[in-house]
């Protein structure tokens, strides 16, 4: 986005001291939305940890616990249920794998990784 928005300010404003300065200030302003956002995100994360209702104070932990499960079994489960199958019969194990792109997904959102990796990129720390 920030690269975006720096090739219309390279388009539309010829002075490249002005250029710097408007690419400056954009990038501030979306590192104070990021920021803006997160302490949004914490406020509310901190309101619904609080509900002594099971439905609002525990949908995360849930989530957390399935995604945890599902670990186990990917990474620790499946490989030695495959390895005791294949002791004992003496063929492959009809064994299907979970998607772990779309479990990984859920995760990095959950722990909250999605904007260090936005943050990275508006500071040019990787491209």
């Amino acid at each position: 986005m920030v690269s975006t928005v720096g090739q219309i300010v390279n388009k539309f404003i010829p002075d490249r001291d002005a250029q710097v300065k408007i690419e400056a200030e954009l990038q501030a302003k979306l590192i104070e939305f990021e920021s803006t956002m997160a302490k949004a995100q914490t406020d509310v994360n901190a309101v619904e940890a609080a509900s002594p209702s099971l439905f609002v104070s525990g949908w995360r932990p849930s989530v957390g616990w399935v995604c945890a499960v599902a670990f186990a079994w990917q990474f620790v489960g499946q490989p030695f249920f495959s390895w005791v199958y294949i002791l004992v019969t003496h063929q492959p194990a009809p064994v299907v794998a979970l998607q772990s792109d779309a479990l990984m997904t859920v995760l990095i959102g959950m722990l909250g990784l999605g904007g260090y990796r936005t943050f990275e990129k508006i500071r040019g720390v990787t491209k």
